[in-house]
């Protein structure tokens, strides 16, 4: 563990730990602007608020990016105290009736130790960096825990959709087939898109985004009308029109 911290607090683990703290307020920044923007779009076209969306996602990977390219990664340091001595006075002694300006013996005076900072005054984000500067290795080693087990998290699921894509599926009758394949001419949908019944999951989704499965529940086909299973449909196609997987994906990565 000592080892560890030792190596994250070299040049590069404090470039990542100083980007970390900045990304606390630039994605709280961004969060904000984007919530702003949202309101302000609140009665526009959804297509457009969804692109503002996935805009914001990108100025979240941008922004650490910029941040950890302009740190140099040095620790702010504690300010320096300077310790002073002056030198020795000559002293004169005076006495009752003594004309202080004829000659007197004099005697050596030695002042105490000036103790005076270099720096007095210090502005709030240079205190608040000395404050948080020891904590940095430890923050990194956190972060990287927490990468390494949301990624196997994430890889797990993703064997999983693999897993229930591959296996357990079966292709839907003719009559679901014709309407599935008139809905992807109307909306334009270029990708080639499977459809299947699957007894493995719960509602309507979408797996993958380079050769796409539409997964339909199988008691969920039985109990829809046409009009209802048209709709589900085109749900679920209008997903792959505007690759949805593939904002997710990176939406995960990020």
């Amino acid at each position: 563990m000592n080892a560890l911290i030792e190596l994250l607090s070299s040049g590069l683990g404090l470039k990542i730990g100083w980007t970390l703290v900045h990304s606390i307020w630039q994605g709280a920044g961004v969060a904000l602007l984007l919530a702003v923007v949202l309101q302000c779009l609140a009665k526009g076209r959804h297509n457009v608020r969804w692109l503002c969306a996935c805009g914001a996602l990108a100025l979240m990977i941008m922004t650490p990016v910029a941040t950890f390219c302009m740190i140099d990664g040095p620790v702010p340091e504690r300010p320096v105290i300077v310790v002073s001595q002056q030198p020795a006075i000559a002293v004169a002694p005076l006495s009752a009736g003594d004309d202080p300006r004829e000659d007197q013996p004099a005697r050596e005076f030695v002042p105490h130790e000036q103790v005076t900072p270099k720096e007095s005054v210090q502005p709030f984000a240079a205190r608040l960096a000395v404050w948080i500067a020891p904590g940095i290795p430890y923050m990194v080693s956190v972060w990287l825990a927490g990468v390494v087990g949301m990624s196997l998290w994430h890889l797990g699921g993703l064997a999983l959709l693999v897993d229930i894509k591959r296996r357990g599926s079966l292709p839907p009758d003719n009559a679901v087939n014709e309407i599935f394949a008139r809905l992807i001419k109307r909306l334009g949908v270029r990708a080639q898109v499977r459809l299947a019944e699957s007894a493995r999951v719960a509602v309507p989704c979408v797996i993958g985004w380079l050769r796409p499965v539409v997964l339909l529940p199988v008691s969920a086909i039985a109990g829809l009308t046409p009009e209802q299973l048209e709709a589900v449909l085109a749900h679920e196609l209008a997903h792959i029109r505007r690759y949805d997987c593939l904002v997710r994906l990176l939406q995960t990565m990020v």
